[in-house]
């Protein structure tokens, strides 16, 4: 009957070794796995600035298109300060639109957040339609004639930011937005 010497365990060298290779892996995943948050937290922001863009711009192009008969640059729209009726004329600035039923509505920039006006509101208020964590610049609406066989083409531009709550470089977006719109019921 011999003495077995197997040996039960790891050297000391085999133990250093595994644990100079965790060292290195660690902070590799660590690295990764922070640098996945601040994406994923710029995507949310991105979309919830999209969001709020597409939304403003949805109701604005829809209202104007839908609803639009004539294109007034003064409160209460009338035909004497109707723009956009011939070849000299052409609005921008604060803009009024009048429906059928001779209710005008308009849109406005106040507070960094697009509003939108009527005068079939009950109280002297307006209506937000982007919300309180997206800044509106350069919100700007702007009227052309065409020609006398096409309705006036309405122009749209604005750009939305928004900051997250810690103002880093991910938690910024920033979008620009543009568009014009021919009257459907001139």
């Amino acid at each position: 009957m011999g003495i077995s010497t197997h040996n039960r365990g790891y050297t000391l060298l085999e133990v250093v070794i595994v644990i100079s290779i965790f060292a290195l892996i660690v902070p590799a995943m660590f690295s990764m796995y922070f640098a996945s948050l601040r994406a994923q937290k710029k995507v949310f922001v991105l979309r919830d600035t999209k969001r709020n863009g597409d939304n403003a711009l949805t109701v604005i192009e829809s209202l104007i298109k839908q609803n639009a008969i004539s294109i007034h640059n003064a409160e209460p729209p009338t035909s004497a300060n109707q723009v956009c009726t011939s070849a000299v004329q052409s609005g921008s600035g604060a803009l009024f639109f009048k429906d059928k039923d001779g209710t005008w509505f308009s849109f406005t920039q106040s507070n960094f957040r697009i509003a939108s006006s009527s005068a079939s509101t009950l109280s002297s208020s307006s209506v937000n339609l982007t919300n309180t964590k997206s800044l509106v610049t350069n919100f700007n609406l702007r009227c052309a004639y065409v020609s006398d066989v096409s309705p006036p083409l309405v122009s749209i531009s604005f750009n939305i930011n928004q900051n997250g709550p810690t103002g880093r470089a991910e938690e910024v977006s920033s979008l620009g937005y543009q568009t014009k719109i021919k009257l459907r019921s001139y």
